[in-house]
């Protein structure tokens, strides 16, 4: 993603990571700051990237490919920081197979 800047990378899912959830994108989709479209964009998955995820939550209302709804995951990115992608974007059910609610 040119010409973001600071991009941060999102660590590959695997032994070393300490999320609770691996999700796996189905399309390019990009990682926000906060759960909501208009937060900055601090990183993006790819399709068919895997990535570890911690929880889910409501955030704003997202309609695309056909599909509507305000679920948001919570990624662990390689900096330590947390970054958010709409479940729309991911495989799975509509929180990308993330049972737990980020508290």
């Amino acid at each position: 993603m040119a010409g973001l800047g600071a991009t941060l990378a999102l660590v590959p899912a695997g032994p070393a990571s300490a999320a609770a959830y691996t999700v796996t994108a189905w399309t390019r989709a990009n990682v926000r700051a906060l759960p909501d479209t208009s937060s900055a964009i601090v990183s993006s998955v790819a399709a068919g990237g895997r990535y570890p995820a911690n929880c889910w939550l409501n955030g704003e209302l997202v309609y695309d490919y056909g599909i509507e709804h305000d679920h948001w995951v919570q990624l662990q990115l390689s900096n330590g920081k947390r970054g958010y992608v709409h479940a729309i974007y991911l495989n799975g059910d509509n929180t990308g197979n993330v049972n737990t609610y980020c508290d």
